[in-house]
């Protein structure tokens, strides 16, 4: 619950910085960037919304394999077993820990590159460019990280798992994909279509995303 609720907050974050830097833009043509103000509100929007997706990364794939759902699960030690104990994680160096933060350093390093690409006259939008398109096949590789944690899951308690959480398992996927997998199609489903629809596909879509279905696992 701490967890989602820090993804949530860096989340508001992200909105009111987004809402600051385009209330400024309104007023004289500029907008809050880097080049124009010490405080680049549109990159602290763009590194917040960062932070909250690695979060809800490490929460899915933490629970696809096995996190708060098999009793003892990651006792052994393995490398994808540690990650369904994410708060034991960084007590100490391990190749689960490495990766966690090799994940993170990419993909702010991605965020931060893609910045030099904002005024060129053939980006129609924040990813149509190629730091952006790793970034997309980066979240495509977690989702087949989770996918791959669930199954994973699921072998292990087959025999015991009883139908309550044999639907778990099912939604958990089919949410845990969506949200993976929604936007990378977005950005790509844009490159491909009128460059004056571009903008508008991504940004729509990446809002109609993040609405909350209200849906429980």
């Amino acid at each position: 619950m701490l967890i989602v609720l820090a993804a949530t907050t860096f989340q508001l974050f992200s909105v009111l910085a987004e809402m600051s830097h385009l209330y400024v833009y309104m007023n004289d043509g500029l907008g809050m960037r880097w080049r124009y103000t010490w405080f680049p509100m549109d990159f602290y929007s763009e590194f917040c919304q960062g932070i909250s997706e690695l979060l809800i990364q490490f929460v899915l794939i933490s629970l696809a394999f096995g996190w708060t759902i098999i009793p003892n699960t990651g006792e052994s030690g393995g490398f994808w077993k540690s990650m369904a104990r994410p708060y034991e994680l960084f007590k100490q160096v391990n190749k689960a820990s490495i990766f966690i933060l090799t994940i993170a350093f990419t993909q702010f390093s991605l965020e931060l590159a893609g910045r030099l690409y904002e005024d060129d006259f053939n980006q129609f939008h924040d990813h149509e460019h190629w730091p952006g398109y790793l970034l997309m096949l980066m979240r495509v590789g977690l989702a087949g990280l989770f996918i791959y944690g669930i199954r994973t899951t699921k072998s292990t308690c087959a025999k015991s798992a009883e139908e309550e959480m044999t639907r778990f398992f099912q939604k958990l996927s089919i949410i845990g994909c969506l949200w993976f997998l929604t936007f990378p199609v977005l950005v790509f489903m844009a490159s491909v279509a009128t460059p004056q629809r571009r903008h508008a596909i991504v940004t729509i879509g990446s809002i109609v995303c993040q609405v909350n279905p209200d849906y429980p696992l």
